[in-house]
């Protein structure tokens, strides 16, 4: 192992290395397993549906631009199916009623809305709630 080199242990060369001197294979092979079930998991969760179903929450309360402020990945409580909750911006309206922003769950796959809820900011961290939604036909 070339003690006077700087080898980062991300890099294969460090990798290669080490099983050289371990006279086995083993570790770059686990170490490969490891890395691909990385990406295989972070590509899991992709969140190329949010925008769409977004897009459509909003057009529900008559804003067809909404800004998507925030996205957090999470599991349904009863059944640990992945979900998001997500937050847009825009100008929404519900008969009198207007909000700055809306706030929903969705399954990951897209398939089904709730707890839809509109609401403004009052202060920097606290939000009034100007309405509630429980369930959504999103078509």
């Amino acid at each position: 192992f070339p003690s006077n080199q700087d080898i980062s242990i991300f890099t294969p060369v460090y990798w290669t290395l080490l099983c050289k001197n371990l006279k086995s294979y083993n570790v770059l092979i686990f170490m490969t397993v490891v890395f691909l079930g990385l990406l295989v998991v972070s590509g899991c969760g992709t969140k190329d549906n949010v925008k769409p179903i977004a897009e459509k929450v909003a057009s529900i309360y008559h804003e067809p631009n909404p800004q998507i402020v925030r996205i957090v990945e999470t599991r349904t409580e009863c059944d640990g199916k992945p979900m998001y909750i997500v937050f847009i911006k825009g100008n929404f309206r519900k008969g009198n009623l207007k909000a700055s922003y809306i706030s929903f769950s969705m399954l990951a796959n897209g398939e089904k809305v709730w707890c839809l809820k509109g609401f403004n900011k009052d202060q920097p961290n606290r939000n009034v709630i100007v309405w509630e939604d429980d369930d959504v036909e999103i078509k």
